[in-house]
């Protein structure tokens, strides 16, 4: 899997989502978009939007009445640790990217 070889690389994919799997022509499959590619360990900042339904629920955290996620804005001290980037980020979602393939029909709709 080209997130394995990633993670041995100490890089996390942290996008993994359908709209960046490509299936070629000779049956293969690619992962595509490194873009918000970090290194393993680093915090997750709010430079790139994340896919939210592929993304683990560790992701989360309620703040009193509202649901957001656990990246912080550059400028903004926040109530709660930090997001740091590793393995079970893309474990996570390549666990709903391969159950939307077989069961045909998305994870969380």
């Amino acid at each position: 899997c080209c997130c394995d070889h990633l993670h041995e690389m100490g890089l996390s994919h942290c996008d993994v989502k359908l709209l960046n799997w490509v299936r070629l022509s000779d049956g293969t499959w690619r992962s595509t978009d490194f873009d918000a590619a970090r290194r393993i360990g680093e915090e997750l900042d709010d430079t790139k939007e994340l896919s939210t339904a592929f993304t683990p629920p560790e992701t989360f955290i309620i703040l009193g009445n509202k649901v957001t996620t656990r990246v912080r804005k550059t400028d903004q001290e926040a109530p709660y640790e930090p997001l740091v980037v590793g393995p079970p980020f893309d474990i996570w979602s390549n666990t709903v990217c391969f159950y939307s393939f077989v069961a045909h029909k998305p994870l969380f709709p």
